[in-house]
């Protein structure tokens, strides 16, 4: 029994193989892919992200500067520079100048009738002023002139024209002068360079011919032409030229009242005479003489009706306009 005992202890080192169950924890190390498993239980520390969800709360003190932000809203008032653009459109408001433009219309029918007026009178005294140069009316020329500078103050044209009228009626003056002197009529030679003086204020060859004028002359004056009488008042056209003539002549004898008698006189002989054209260019002449008369006197009043007369007969008469204009304008 005891030989029998002994393979059972031998059955113990058969129990040896147990180290070898000793294998099996190395096949633990293999196992240990497991605690790769336990990777996921790694994979919690990855929840462990989700206290990083405490972060954001953290995040929210991050939140804080976007309160940070609204101060860089407050550039938003930047936009608000949009509504500035607004007065940008504004501009459109600058569409209303067209209605403004409307009451600038306006003014234009007021600004009529005083520049209208201002426009036509000077184009009638520039008319007048280039008749009178074309005439060699030069004392006419250089007064319309005036007038139509007293309506357009500066204007080119009449500058030049008024210019050129001065240097033209001062030759003229002192050929008549220097004329008269000869002619041994210092009277009228004086009288011709003083006229010559006011076109010219100054003038050395004015004033040397009115020194010679005042000498003393060596014979007698010339004597003045007596003052015809005046023709029987009778009616027709015979007696209506004849006193024409006569008003004509007191008239240049700066007569002017007794020119101013004979021409209305002249006026009332025409008086029932046939209207024909040299009734009518008679009876123009008449009454602008009559006009020139009266404007001579300083009747404005009564040479304003007479111009007016005198071109409803010739209505572009350049003399008769020129006169119109300083009669009215009281200036003689």
């Amino acid at each position: 029994m005891p030989p029998s005992e002994d393979p059972k202890p031998k059955m113990e080192p058969k129990v040896d193989p147990k180290p070898k169950v000793d294998l099996k924890p190395k096949m633990e190390p293999k196992v240990d892919p497991k605690p790769k498993i336990d990777l996921k239980p790694k994979m919690e520390p990855k929840v462990d992200p989700k206290p990083k969800i405490d972060l954001k709360p953290k995040m929210e003190p991050k939140v804080d500067p976007k309160p940070k932000m609204e101060p860089k809203v407050d550039p938003k008032p930047k936009i608000d520079l949009k509504p500035k653009m607004e007065p940008k459109v504004d501009p459109k408001p600058k569409v209303d100048p067209k209605p403004k433009m409307e009451p600038k219309v306006d003014p234009k029918p007021k600004v009529d009738p005083a520049m209208k007026q201002r426009q036509e009178d000077y184009k009638l005294a520039m008319s007048a002023a280039a008749m009178a140069m074309q005439k060699k009316n030069y004392t006419g020329a250089i007064n319309a002139y005036k007038e139509a500078l007293r309506l357009m103050p500066g204007d080119e044209s009449a500058s030049k024209g008024q210019a050129e009228a001065t240097t033209a009626a001062y030759q003229v003056w002192m050929e008549k002068g220097e004329a008269a002197l000869k002619s041994g009529n210092l009277k009228q030679a004086l009288q011709d360079f003083d006229e010559a003086l006011k076109l010219k204020p100054g003038d050395a060859r004015a004033i040397a011919g009115k020194k010679q004028a005042s000498v003393p002359p060596s014979k007698p004056p010339v004597k003045p032409m007596p003052t015809p009488s005046p023709p029987p008042t009778k009616g027709g056209l015979a007696a209506a030229q004849q006193q024409w003539q006569l008003g004509s002549t007191l008239q240049t004898q700066k007569k002017y009242a007794e020119a101013i008698k004979a021409y209305k006189q002249a006026l009332q002989s025409l008086q029932g005479v046939p209207i024909s054209p040299v009734v009518n260019s008679l009876q123009f002449r008449i009454t602008l003489g009559l006009a020139q008369s009266e404007h001579a006197s300083g009747d404005y009043d009564s040479a304003v009706r007479s111009y007016e007369a005198a071109l409803k007969l010739m209505p572009k008469d350049a003399t008769a306009r020129e006169g119109l204009l300083r009669a009215r304008a009281k200036k003689p």
